[in-house]
């Protein structure tokens, strides 16, 4: 574990799919085990009736909830 926190440390980070099951995952995962790493970025797009902003809220509120 060791070796994937020293990878990650400082290093920014682009995601694509964040708001699907394995993004939110993903990210929890990140966040929640790298305490140094840089920025996470994420590519999102509206979808199903909901633009961008509320699709960011429902993947950050997800990865939050994961991680308490």
């Amino acid at each position: 574990m060791a070796g994937i926190i020293e990878f990650y440390k400082g290093r920014n980070i682009f995601i694509t799919g964040a708001s699907g099951f394995m993004g939110k995952a993903l990210i929890e995962k990140l966040l929640r085990s790298c305490p140094d790493i840089g920025n996470i970025y994420v590519l999102l797009r509206a979808k199903k009736g909901k633009d961008i902003n509320e699709r960011l809220r429902s993947v950050l509120a997800d990865a939050v909830m994961y991680i308490l």
